[in-house]
């Protein structure tokens, strides 16, 4: 089966968009997030509406977590995903929390893969050493697994270990790479929404018949960088949502601004020079 397995979308329907028709000229058999599909851009409803209409399961990333009040938006470090947060909790509905809170934190592919959002006892601890990675290879080892999927970091690339003489080298190369029977595998796709580190937003293929893992990298047009920006700005540079009534935060504010006139209402929305 060729999956095709992507993480941190973080409410990037733009990417997601693009991943999905990529999706098709691949071929991939099916597709799975790691988690974090909200958080940090301003289209959580979007994206989960996409999530539910393609059938893409998900693990619970840190975002959700905090969206469901499993974490407090003070376990993210940034200040702007904090706001993140406590933004489209609002904007999601009750029913839209509830699917977030059904999500696993841990899937099986089969008897040697399996996928986790951060690590195996945590949803936030960054994996991106050789040092962080041998404890979940001790991990792997103990449940007799030999591949592993996870996000969080946004930075795509391969943690290799040897059976048998214990050794881990990172690869970051990006290329096709044969998985074999003498390793195992920590594979992170990198972020499909948002880049850092200067690192490009990518996704991975994996072919679980033939063995092997390769990477694919997108990018965006300006103008689609252009409209994340401003939409991110008209939601996020809102101070407030409390005054609203509890039916309308329920439903969520942008629904009601394509309704026209409830922009002028709310308290501390930013004016425009």
């Amino acid at each position: 089966m060729r999956r095709l397995i992507f993480s941190d979308l973080h409410a990037n329907p733009f990417a997601f968009k693009k991943m999905l028709r990529l999706a098709e000229e691949l071929k991939a058999d099916s597709l799975f997030s790691l988690g974090d599909v909200i958080g940090y851009n301003s289209y959580p409803g979007e994206c989960l509406a996409m999530m539910r209409e393609n059938e893409i399961p998900s693990l619970l990333g840190n975002h959700e977590a905090m969206i469901v009040e499993e974490l407090t938006p003070e376990s993210c470090k940034s200040e702007r995903g904090q706001n993140a947060v406590r933004v489209s909790r609002e904007l999601l509905s009750v029913e839209e929390r509830e699917e977030i809170r059904r999500w696993p934190s841990r899937w099986e592919f089969n008897e040697i893969c399996l996928a986790w959002h951060a690590a195996f006892d945590s949803l936030y601890r960054t994996v991106n050493t050789v040092e962080r990675a041998r404890p979940q290879f001790e991990e792997l080892s103990r449940l007799q697994k030999d591949i592993c999927f996870f996000g969080h970091t946004h930075r795509p690339g391969l943690f290799i270990q040897n059976k048998k003489t214990g050794g881990v080298e990172y690869d970051v190369t990006l290329q096709k790479r044969a998985l074999t029977e003498e390793n195992r595998y920590l594979i992170n796709p990198g972020t499909l929404g948002e880049p850092r580190h200067g690192l490009p937003m990518s996704f991975v293929m994996f072919d679980d018949r033939a063995m092997t893992v390769e990477y694919h990298v997108l990018t965006l047009s300006e103008e689609e960088k252009r409209q994340l920006r401003k939409n991110n700005r008209d939601v996020f540079g809102i101070t407030s949502l409390s005054r609203l009534p509890k039916q309308i935060r329920e439903k969520g504010r942008r629904w009601y601004y394509r309704m026209g006139g409830i922009k002028d209402a709310l308290v501390g929305a930013p004016s425009k020079r």
